[in-house]
């Protein structure tokens, strides 16, 4: 029974690394393709329209491109065994339901947007204040809210058990 069991999870794993390859590929070209039309576009047709913020917002969107794409790589490796070559850690799923991986993803959804967006109006570059609008939302959420409101459950509890000793 245990050996079965072992082979689940190695194929899981196997099945996670294989997500994650693809989660990785397919971010990136998505990065690559939306940055290759925006340029290609603005400098072929809005040449004589280019300003210092056209640039420093293209750089900006090609150093979060290109740090989502890092750190989902990074997080993803996974670990292989160096003797036997059997692999040990499949690293973080970035299919995960509110993990890193998604939020990284959600980046990179929100940047390739506003690259394209861009295109029509330099009022999109706007959009790229809900990345850190976002960050801060999860931030709230996972750290700051619990730390927060810990006291008020931690009263409702006392409360309670007094209310079961009473009776």
């Amino acid at each position: 029974m245990p050996a079965q069991q072992k082979r689940k999870i190695v194929r899981g794993f196997q099945q996670i690394v294989a997500q994650n390859a693809a989660t990785v590929l397919f971010y990136r070209n998505m990065s690559l393709t939306c940055g290759a039309f925006y340029n290609t576009f603005f400098f072929f047709f809005f040449y004589d329209q280019m300003s210092p913020l056209v640039m420093c917002m293209n750089i900006l969107t090609t150093f979060i491109y290109i740090t989502c794409y890092h750190l989902m790589r990074y997080i993803s490796r996974p670990e292989y065994s160096l003797m036997t070559y059997q692999l040990i850690d499949p690293g973080h799923d970035l299919n995960q339901s509110g993990g890193i991986g998604e939020h990284l993803k959600d980046i990179v959804i929100i940047t390739s947007v506003t690259h394209l967006m861009a295109l029509f109006s330099d009022k999109f570059w706007l959009t790229l204040l809900l990345i850190p609008v976002k960050c801060f939302w999860v931030f709230w959420v996972t750290i700051l809210g619990p730390w927060f409101t810990l006291d008020e459950i931690e009263e409702i509890r006392r409360q309670k058990t007094e209310k079961d000793r009473n009776q």
